[in-house]
């Protein structure tokens, strides 16, 4: 019995650590991509690598998307030290200017555009065909 807690113990404790090195290369992560946002500095070499979690947040952080974050403190005195740390966080990153880019693929020819079969109609996949007929129509008449 005493086995499995220390076991369980040192389990939580390799976790705490995990967490506390992704949360740290994730600040260095926000602090050089808002560097790297200011006038005059470009080329300077983020750290993305030195984690899972920033290598999984590198497009959402750092690239071409449009990104939201969302800042999660508590009222408590007790979790003060953590909600101070989730807003310098949180500060950080409105520093970072990231470029979005549209990676639509859509064409609007209509013979490009997928064609519903009957029995796509019959499952609610897609409208029936006639109803298919008038969005494609409407689709390609508002980007003309």
């Amino acid at each position: 019995l005493k086995s499995s807690s220390v076991r369980d113990q040192a389990t939580r404790e390799q976790e705490r650590r995990n967490i506390n090195k992704s949360l740290l290369s994730l600040g260095r992560v926000i602090h050089g991509l808002k560097e790297q946002s200011k006038p005059g500095k470009s080329g300077a070499i983020i750290p993305y690598r030195d984690s899972k979690l920033t290598r999984i947040l590198q497009e959402a952080l750092g690239g071409r998307c449009k990104t939201v974050v969302t800042a999660t403190v508590s009222p408590s005195i007790m979790n003060l030290n953590e909600s101070l740390q989730t807003l310098q966080y949180a500060t950080q990153a409105m520093g970072i200017q990231n470029k979005p880019v549209s990676t639509s693929f859509m064409s609007l020819t209509p013979s490009k555009l997928p064609r519903p079969s009957d029995s796509d109609a019959m499952s609610g996949a897609f409208p029936p065909s006639d109803q298919w007929h008038e969005m494609e129509f409407a689709i390609i008449g508002r980007f003309r």
